[in-house]
């Protein structure tokens, strides 16, 4: 099995932004959309709007969709589980399954048979990097979504608790 890496590191602080890079090219600057919402847009390299991650709100449930070219991608849903951060994502096609560490370190997805990508923010304290390795046979930007929801939810829960 052959992966790609990439990284996602965070620009700024009021203003914050993110950016996707695969051997330090930049593929996607990810920015809130507007101050106090919960939801991102994904730039690609030439600055055109590739996908949106907007969360739904359900009351004790932190889900988001995940938007590609104005159609639906993911829907991506927490699962129950008091010291897990669970997460099933459902494609048309798939649905894959997203475990991960109680302090939201680590991740591994897993598309029902196998671990198609696993996301590690071990390195996120100095330097705001970590690192996404990809199947080479899955949906790059799906997955690429898929992390970064990880990262949106990590925010919500920081904020709700500040």
């Amino acid at each position: 099995m052959n992966f790609n890496l990439y990284n996602i590191s965070k620009k700024g602080f009021i203003f914050a932004k993110y950016e996707i890079t695969e051997n330090s090219k930049l593929l996607f600057t990810v920015k809130r959309k507007g101050l106090f919402r919960s939801s991102y847009i994904f730039y690609d390299s030439y600055g055109h709007e590739a996908m949106t991650l907007n969360h739904v709100f359900k009351f004790f449930k932190t889900n988001f969709n995940l938007f590609r070219d104005g159609q639906l991608l993911a829907r991506i849903k927490s699962t129950s589980g008091i010291f897990k951060n669970n997460f099933d994502v459902e494609t048309d096609d798939l649905t894959y399954q997203v475990g991960g560490s109680f302090a939201m370190k680590e991740f591994t997805i897993n598309n029902g048979m196998e671990d198609v990508a696993r996301v590690s923010r071990k390195s996120m304290s100095r330097d705001k990097r970590y690192g996404i390795a990809v199947d080479t046979e899955e949906d790059q930007e799906l997955i690429l979504g898929i992390a970064f929801a990880m990262e949106a939810i990590r925010i919500m829960r920081r904020q709700r608790s500040a």
